[in-house]
């Protein structure tokens, strides 16, 4: 069963997503519930406002109208009619109407700087000094509110009470207006009575509460001492007992939860006017919500598009940030299938950049010894097959040599015996090496005496060669096998031959800084190097290839620090240095037994 599995790029992005995710979740709960809470406080603060605003508006309109009716009571005329116990039966009509008038005229000099007037809460004031003569003032001049039936209702209720206490009266369907009334008894001490109604438009003192009415589903009750609803926004409830849950629920003005018909309410009650005056309010505890999560939801969405916006913003980071590990996969995926020159890009980082580097290194080393190994390689069999092509059996070849070497013996030709004797052993050491890639210098100077032999038979006196050896250890060393030779046949060849005088070769070998030094030396008639395929060789194919294997099997077996260097110039000859290393048989590059 195969298992897909998760590359390490797709591992290290995710879990970069996953942390910043969770940082993004829990920092913006956190700030989430903070603004919440600070929502919560600015919330409560102006239902707060609001409560004391109306507490306010409230407690100073009753205040007044109490403070009218005091004024109106203190009046000089009301206080001499008081204080004379008059009795308006003995009075004639003119009398009466004379002290209507006059206290009529205190009335209305005490409303001219009157607020609650100006401000509409006052419609009319009756002054009862008996059932017939009242006197009378209206805000607005009409007569409809003198003596009017509820007005009169309001009268024969309050004469029924014996009560000093003012009283108060709610509205009523066919009557839209409150009326506080008040009795006021003789200071003579007799059981006669004035009684003081002030009409009050429930409309206008209502007002005083918009603030919270404006709110849906709000309800604001105003009662009594006795607990009696004087006054609500829901007008059915008024002249009614405060509803349960509320009667007796004093909050100190503090706002409460409370649970009224099935609904969650916000709550605060407080007593106004030395507790003269209950005010409770009910607020629907929803509309807070529903202005909370309004005030929220624009906080949510913002957050959630910042949210997103910032985990695009990570995820595309993450993918740049873990590229690397991308490149890293199929760089060494590459490597795997057998790609050598498979690079990685170079990084901005500090460290990625070294190990791109280190890797590139890598790639680049082992791709050389690749090619390094496959060309030796190739080399050896290049070598075999040559060697294959150019083999002649031994046994006939040596016999026949053998066959002209006697007869040139026996006919007394020394000159020719030597000759055949030479390439005998020439050959002889060729085959006796084919299958060594290294051999010593004392073999390789068999090869090179006996051709050097043979060519001075033919040049005669015109070639001159000699050959140092330096120290006897040089002999043992071992050097690829030919590498001498090319060198002195292209001397011989190519220096030698066009020359008209007398040509010398000297070889020369030195151990020279851990290095054995090669000298081939001759005074023939040079080459310009720049003429060169590759400025090393003189300009001849078959030579330059020659010369070229050679210092092409110099660097495969010992590495590009050894090799061969021509200097030469027309008319001056040619002077050839090979470079090996001290090489007694250990690792020192390719050997015999690398070969296939």
């Amino acid at each position: 069963m195969l298992v897909r599995r998760i590359s390490l790029r797709a591992k290290l992005a995710l879990i970069i997503c996953c942390i910043s995710f969770f940082s993004i979740v829990v920092s913006s709960l956190a700030f989430f519930f903070s603004v919440k809470k600070i929502n919560e406080d600015i919330v409560y603060n102006n239902l707060e406002s609001l409560q004391l605003a109306v507490e306010d508006n409230i407690s100073s309109s009753l205040s007044a109208i109490d403070k009218t009716a005091k004024n109106i009571i203190l009046g000089s005329n009301v206080r001499q009619f008081l204080r004379e116990g008059a009795n308006l039966a003995e009075m004639d009509e003119s009398g009466k109407v004379l002290l209507r008038q006059s206290i009529e005229r205190e009335i209305s000099n005490q409303m001219l700087f009157n607020s609650i007037l100006e401000e509409g809460l006052i419609e009319s004031v009756n002054f009862y000094l008996d059932e017939h003569n009242i006197a009378f003032f209206s805000r607005n001049g009409s007569l409809d509110l003198k003596d009017s039936p509820s007005v009169r209702q309001v009268y024969r209720t309050i004469q029924q009470k014996s009560s000093a206490n003012p009283q108060i009266f709610s509205s009523t369907l066919n009557d839209p207006f409150l009326h506080f009334a008040y009795r006021i008894s003789s200071l003579d001490q007799s059981s006669r009575s004035v009684y003081l109604i002030i009409t009050i438009n429930r409309e206008g003192l209502l007002a005083k509460c918009q603030s919270i009415t404006d709110y849906e589903n709000s309800v604001v009750y105003l009662a009594d001492q006795k607990g009696t609803v004087i006054l609500s926004n829901q007008q059915e409830n008024e002249g009614a007992p405060l509803p349960d849950g509320i009667d007796g629920n004093y909050t100190q003005g503090k706002i409460t939860h409370l649970d009224f018909d099935d609904t969650k309410h916000l709550y605060f009650s407080q007593w106004l006017n030395d507790k003269d005056f209950f005010l409770a309010v009910m607020m629907p505890e929803e509309l807070f919500v529903r202005s909370l999560y309004e005030a929220m939801r624009d906080y949510l969405f913002l957050s959630v598009v910042v949210s997103l916006i910032i985990m695009a913003l990570i995820v595309l980071l993450s993918l740049r940030m873990t590229a690397f590990t991308h490149d890293f996969t199929e760089g060494l995926q590459k490597f795997g299938k057998g790609d050598l020159t498979v690079k990685l890009p170079p990084y901005r980082d500090a460290d990625l950049n070294h190990i791109s580097n280190t890797f590139n290194q890598m790639t680049e080393r082992i791709n050389f010894l690749v090619e390094d190994g496959y060309k030796k390689q190739l080399l050896i069999q290049q070598m075999d097959i040559e060697f294959l092509q150019s083999q002649m059996n031994p046994h006939f070849l040596f016999n026949t040599l053998f066959t002209i070497s006697t007869r040139a013996k026996m006919s007394g030709d020394d000159l020719l015996f030597e000759m055949v004797q030479a390439l005998t052993r020439l050959l002889q050491a060729s085959l006796h090496t084919k299958n060594d890639i290294k051999i010593t210098v004392a073999q390789e100077l068999e090869y090179i005496n006996a051709y050097l032999y043979i060519q001075k038979v033919r040049y005669g006196s015109k070639l001159e060669y000699a050959v140092s050896t330096g120290s006897p250890e040089i002999l043992t060393l071992l050097i690829p096998r030919l590498c001498i030779q090319p060198l002195v046949e292209n001397a011989v060849v190519h220096g030698i031959e066009p020359l008209s005088a007398t040509g010398h070769i000297d070889i020369a070998m030195e151990l020279k800084e851990d290095a054995l030094r090669i000298t081939v030396t001759d005074n023939g008639v040079g080459f310009d190097p720049a003429e060169a395929p590759d400025g090393s060789a003189p300009p001849s194919h078959s030579n330059h290839i020659a010369l070229q294997n050679l210092q092409e099997r110099i660097r495969l077996i010992y590495g590009g620090a050894y090799g061969v260097t021509i200097d030469s110039a027309p008319g001056r000859g040619c002077r050839a240095v090979v470079i090996l290393p001290v090489d007694k048989g250990g690792n020192h590059g390719l050997s015999s037994s690398d070969r296939r």
